[in-house]
């Protein structure tokens, strides 16, 4: 989720908001509904990774983890 939360950040450097975003490591594209400071990529990514650790038994991969962590910003976007 880390390589995820760095991405994004680069990725916003030269995206817009509505630009879907590729994620090396992840099979999703992931729609940039808004920018994201890094503080706030942060913070989510610890939420992220508490809801996570509840959920998964530790038997997801890098990849489904990635894409479980976008699916979860792209929520947490259409929230604000």
């Amino acid at each position: 989720t880390q390589g995820v939360v760095e991405a994004l950040a680069e990725a916003q450097r030269v995206c817009l908001p509505g630009d879907r975003v590729s994620v090396t490591g992840c099979t999703e594209r992931f729609t940039l509904s808004r920018i994201y400071s890094l503080a706030e990529l942060r913070r989510l990514r610890k939420r992220f990774l508490g809801i996570a650790h509840v959920a998964a038994s530790g038997t997801a991969t890098r990849t489904e983890l990635g894409d479980m962590f976008l699916a979860f910003l792209s929520q947490q976007g259409s929230l604000s």
